[in-house]
């Protein structure tokens, strides 16, 4: 299984309890965020200076997670979304040859 920065920036201190004490944060805000909470983006800067863990890693593996709740609690996939475009498109292309129609008419 591939570590994420979080879990790799722990690593590389040594342990939760050694990151939360170079980062000035506690040890259970540590293991939230090997366990999936979010990580708030003010922390990033002081996670890659005392590790070399950089804020791009740790925001690619936060929108991996904000995207992947977003994905399990969608009413609407995107496979549905698109066949409403298509309906949408189809309709707005109806109404547009009605329109024309009709000004050749009149």
């Amino acid at each position: 299984m591939t570590q994420t920065a979080i879990q790799r920036a722990v690593t590389i201190a040594g342990s939760q309890e050694k990151l939360a004490e170079a980062i000035g944060v506690t040890q259970g805000l540590v293991s939230q965020w090997c366990n999936g909470a979010t990580i708030a983006t003010r922390h990033f800067a002081a996670i890659e200076q005392a590790t070399k863990v950089t804020a791009g890693e740790l925001l690619v593996d936060e929108m991996a997670k904000a995207n992947s709740a977003k994905r399990a609690t969608d009413p609407n996939p995107p496979a549905r979304r698109t066949s409403a475009a298509q309906g949408k498109a189809a309709e707005t292309t109806g109404v547009s040859v009605l329109r024309t129609d009709q000004r050749e008419a009149g």
